[in-house]
């Protein structure tokens, strides 16, 4: 059975900073905004509070209605892929829902998962040219060629979105994130078309560029 959560010191401030808290590991990290949303409007609610959140390329925005509105705004550009921190959070705000821990102790748990290391650059990239080439062997990719310029794309993406990461404390340059995925993926592009790759190739390419780009 759900149980009420206890609520934080502070007030509607205090759960305005934890909501920004968990929407930003969720955001950054590779969380979808649809979910992210959802997750931090739950957690609002599991404190006692109605709460909307805005997410959009470089800012959260979180409100929360009610006698004692409140809005809050923090840098946040979803330049990160983390999906291990993503699950802790959910983790974490599913007990609270559910009355599992407090709000004090769901605070100290983000927090922890805030600082947690990023994984390995050489492994992310390795795993998203894996699973690039592993997309591109389902939609009926059989040319080696092929099959070697994806995980190179996506290699290549990963690559970049891991320095864009590096830099994005700087809320101008989150801005200037998405030219950067326009110029990459029209040479990454024009490289696929002279290698005279196959359809199904070319389909994957950009299917996940446009997963990279919008997730």
């Amino acid at each position: 059975m759900t149980q009420s959560a206890t609520p934080l010191r502070g007030g509607s401030a205090a759960v305005v900073d934890l909501m920004l808290l968990a929407a930003t590991l969720l955001f950054v990290n590779g969380q979808t905004t649809a979910r992210t949303i959802d997750a931090t409007a739950r957690l609002a609610g599991a404190l006692g509070f109605r709460a909307d959140l805005l997410a959009r390329w470089g800012e959260l925005t979180a409100t929360i209605d009610g006698d004692d509105s409140r809005a809050s705004v923090v840098s946040a550009s979803p330049l990160s892929v983390d999906m291990g921190k993503v699950a802790a959070t959910l983790e974490v705000t599913d007990q609270l829902c559910d009355g599992h821990i407090d709000a004090d102790g769901a605070q100290v748990a983000l927090q922890a998962i805030q600082h947690r290391p990023p994984i390995a650059l050489a492994r992310f990239a390795s795993l998203a040219a894996a699973g690039a080439a592993a997309l591109g062997v389902i939609f009926g990719e059989v040319h080696l060629l092929g099959l070697i310029v994806i995980a190179l794309s996506a290699g290549a993406g990963a690559l970049l979105r891991r320095w864009l990461a590096g830099l994005a404390p700087t809320r101008s340059f989150s801005h200037s994130a998405p030219p950067c995925w326009r110029v990459l993926s029209a040479r990454l592009w024009l490289i696929f078309s002279s290698a005279r790759c196959s359809a199904s190739s070319q389909s994957v390419l950009a299917w996940c560029w446009f997963r990279v780009r919008t997730c």
